[in-house]
């Protein structure tokens, strides 16, 4: 069991393994978003219209997941935060 903070840093939470959705979805967020830098979009009403978390609400789920899944991530080596952002990665 992982412990990380949320994207925020005002909690943690624990997870065990990859986020709670499929390894398809999950290298689609990855690609999608690949060498870009963007907003977390954590906001459980409004996330910002290019973020992680409107992708995840249009292509995953309408739970507010962002907090947690853009520490996963960065947990993951395939982001880096900058300040209230997410880098992601270029992959090879």
């Amino acid at each position: 069991m992982t412990t990380l903070e949320t994207w925020g840093g005002r909690s943690t939470f624990q997870y065990e393994g990859e986020p709670t959705f499929s390894g398809a979805q999950y290298a689609a967020l990855v690609s999608q978003f690949q060498g870009q830098t963007v907003s977390a979009g954590p906001s459980r009403d409004n996330p910002q219209s290019i973020s992680v978390g409107q992708w995840l609400k249009d292509n995953v789920t309408k739970t507010a997941i962002a907090s947690y899944v853009c520490p996963i991530l960065v947990h993951h080596g395939l982001a880096e935060k900058r300040k209230d952002k997410i880098l992601f990665k270029q992959k090879g």
